[in-house]
């Protein structure tokens, strides 16, 4: 996806950058943007360039509410200290999203400055439970994101942990020093990066519902040997509908608006939607 960029990056619990992500969850917004270089990994591997420094930070967001309470982000925090206790990873994952992408889908109002907090938390929230079931984390992973404002890029930090870990241990080697050491598992697969961004692409600008309605109009309606030309408002919607169903291919199979069966006949399918 053009319009978005995604990074992940992850971590042992003895790393003090786990700690200091600990230190300000329950902060004020204000706190946490000053010192985001402090628990923000990803920023150290050259994405400073991309993303900036952000000029403020949102409320903490969950699986299961948009802005957490006092209350509710001392419980966040008691989890994290519970999973570096139990050596779990940590991954962040950051989404930064180009600004003209987000005005053409109506998320972002360029002339007000202000952006549709609610959609963008609502996608990172579908997108994170499909990926951790993917994952085999839904029933282990806790996880807390905030939306970081920037007038070059929005973007939003997600950090992942697991109270009672899941991940095995390997050895792996130091690249710099040689030396062999233990620590859990924290790969995620290309796959995994992959369908994260497009999920979270996909619920911003509907396209799956999108499809799906596209999908059962042109079968049920358009494609319909039953189709009820009577019921359509005028002459002209009923010329369209006829000629379209027409030009459909015989194999029911390429009834789907994205498919190469329909190319020669979709633009008519837009007209007439």
């Amino acid at each position: 996806m053009v319009g978005i960029v995604y990074a992940s990056k992850f971590i042992a619990g003895s790393n003090q950058t786990f700690q200091k992500y600990i230190d300000y969850i329950d902060r004020s917004e204000a706190v946490r943007t000053s010192h985001v270089q402090d628990f923000n990994m990803i920023d150290f591997d050259g994405y400073n360039h991309y993303m900036g420094n952000p000029e403020k930070t949102s409320a903490l967001f969950s699986s299961s509410t948009n802005v957490l309470t006092n209350s509710q982000k001392q419980e966040l925090k008691q989890q994290f200290v519970q999973a570096q206790k139990n050596d779990s990873v940590m991954w962040q994952d950051v989404i930064s999203f180009d600004n003209q992408w987000l005005e053409k889908y109506g998320l972002y109002d360029p002339g007000a400055n202000t952006l549709d907090e609610s959609r963008i938390m609502d996608s990172v929230r579908s997108s994170m439970k499909q990926i951790l079931e993917q994952e085999g984390m839904s029933q282990s992973a806790i996880w807390s994101g905030a939306i970081h404002y920037n007038t070059d890029n929005f973007h939003v930090h997600i950090a992942i942990v697991e109270p009672e870990p899941t991940r095995e241990y390997g050895t792996f080697r130091n690249k710099k020093t040689g030396q062999t050491y233990t620590a859990r598992r924290g790969y995620r697969s290309q796959t995994y990066l992959s369908d994260f961004r497009s999920k979270v692409a996909n619920h911003l600008i509907n396209r799956d519902h999108t499809l799906g309605k596209l999908n059962e109009l042109i079968r049920h309606k358009i494609g319909s040997k039953e189709i009820q030309f009577t019921k359509l408002p005028d002459r002209h919607l009923k010329a369209q509908i006829a000629s379209i169903h027409t030009r459909l291919p015989r194999d029911m199979r390429q009834w789907k608006y994205n498919m190469n069966g329909l190319q020669e006949v979709r633009p008519q399918i837009n007209t007439f939607i």
